[in-house]
């Protein structure tokens, strides 16, 4: 398959720069794509370029969401529990003069397209969250243990970050984090790493995106969320990914929930499932047309 180059795109939202790549016509479908943890705007590479090959209806936008990819980390003064993207989703949203689109979204980013769909009904289309949808839940008496590993993690940051001699090093660093196949480590390393003066490979990446986020939902928060989404949305399980363990959790569904099951793993979208999750994608969005 022909590779298709990405338009890489620029934005400034309340002082953040925050990189972008976008494929398709500037007149397509609206889709703003939010990437996973430690993943970066080239999670949705793959898909994008499938579909340029098929005739893309889609105007695809993937954030490097803040604190990954070549996208600027929040001010010391910052953290990265998810609901703190959403005020920087919506300004990307307000300088392409989306006033709806839909979201494409996959693992961490899901989390955050569950909550964005349901807060902001009037902006979001629909949906589609591949292997990821909702955190597990906290109970509310776990409050302040979760703040004291929040404020405790912030305050022991000392560690140097850490050198790879070769990119390929970098990208199985990345799958010992989170298993993955060679060729999606190796992009996700390739926008999100830099070579430094010293010829080594470091990770962009926010180290802080590891830190305990200061508060987690409760069950009967994400149950609010779920019943809040009105956009229908596809839930795309991978097998051997997350995808079964989500859906034990939810026992609340949006009006509109459809499901669909790919054999792959969590990051089947790059690369075992491309077409078929590709070809459910244009499939879910055509749908609301």
């Amino acid at each position: 398959m022909t590779t298709v180059s990405a338009e890489s795109l620029s934005f400034e939202v309340e002082g953040l720069h925050i990189a972008a790549q976008a494929w398709g016509q500037a007149d397509g479908i609206p889709v703003l794509a939010l990437h996973g943890w430690l993943d970066n705007a080239a999670s949705f590479a793959a898909i994008a370029e499938y579909l340029q090959q098929q005739g893309n209806p889609l105007r695809i936008v993937a954030l490097d969401l803040p604190g990954h990819g070549n996208s600027d980390h929040k001010p010391p003064s910052g953290n990265y529990a998810i609901w703190d993207d959403l005020r920087i989703i919506c300004g990307v949203a307000e300088q392409l003069d989306w006033s709806q689109y839909s979201l494409l979204a996959h693992s961490r980013g899901a989390m955050i397209a569950a909550l964005l769909a349901a807060a902001m009904p009037d902006n979001i289309r629909t949906v589609v969250c591949i292997d990821g949808l909702l955190a597990d839940p906290q109970a509310g008496e776990e409050f302040p243990k979760q703040l004291q590993r929040y404020l405790n993690g912030f305050s022991n940051q000392g560690r140097p970050p850490r050198a790879f001699d070769t990119l390929e090093d970098a990208a199985a660093a990345r799958i010992k984090v989170m298993p993955m196949s060679k060729r999606s480590a190796r992009a996700i390393a390739e926008r999100g790493t830099y070579q430094g003066d010293d010829g080594k490979f470091y990770w962009r990446s926010d180290r802080r995106l590891a830190l305990a986020s200061p508060h987690k939902l409760t069950a009967e928060q994400w149950r609010a969320v779920l019943q809040g989404i009105h956009a229908p949305l596809l839930f795309i399980a991978a097998k051997q990914g997350f995808g079964q363990e989500i859906l034990a959790l939810s026992d609340a569904r949006p009006k509109a929930f459809s499901t669909l099951d790919v054999d792959g793993d969590h990051h089947c979208h790059m690369d075992s499932c491309v077409e078929e999750v590709a070809d459910a994608v244009v499939e879910h969005f055509l749908s609301q047309v």
